[in-house]
């Protein structure tokens, strides 16, 4: 996202994690997905779960070179569950920039997080 011109601010308690553990962690769930798939009798028979390996990979390597790049914009933190509290108001507490815009009449042009959105990618548990 970044390198679309996105400034984006990421929070979860795993960013205290280095980048060894973080990639060791994502690996080991990657592969748990992965087994999971495999077994499954839903999957469609064209799907490429190799592909979809090797895109995740990639995308866990992206995540590794800009959380080095860029560590302030990992913050290691629990958003709050309160309610009422969205996700977008949530994650200004953590900026030291412009807050993050919420759902409600955002300007044109503006990407909002989408309400109840918790994800963070890679995913990790």
């Amino acid at each position: 996202m970044r390198a679309n011109g996105v400034d984006v601010i990421a929070v979860d308690p795993l960013y205290a994690l280095s980048n060894t553990e973080l990639k060791q962690r994502a690996l080991a769930d990657l592969d748990a997905a992965m087994s999971t798939l495999s077994a499954s009798q839903g999957i469609r028979p064209e799907f490429n779960l190799i592909a979809c390996r090797q895109e995740h990979i990639q995308a866990l390597d992206a995540f590794l070179i800009d959380h080095n790049t860029y560590p302030d914009r990992y913050i290691a933190a629990n958003l709050r569950q309160e309610p009422g509290l969205d996700f977008a108001s949530e994650a200004a507490v953590y900026s030291s920039t412009q807050p993050i815009r919420s759902n409600a009449n955002p300007p044109d042009g503006m990407i909002t997080a989408p309400k109840g959105c918790h994800c963070s990618i890679p995913s990790l548990k």
